[in-house]
């Protein structure tokens, strides 16, 4: 069931806006289909 790398490369719109964490990134990330905020935090 992990779709990690799938979800992470896919390019363009879904049909809602994800917002994601578990993958660490130094400033929050806004993408077509996306967007993450983890910002590692906890460390």
């Amino acid at each position: 069931m992990w779709v990690r790398e799938k979800f992470l490369a896919h390019e363009g719109l879904m049909s809602k806006k994800i917002v994601h964490s578990h993958t660490a990134v130094e400033h929050a990330e806004n993408h077509p289909g996306r967007i993450n905020v983890d910002t590692g935090a906890y460390s």
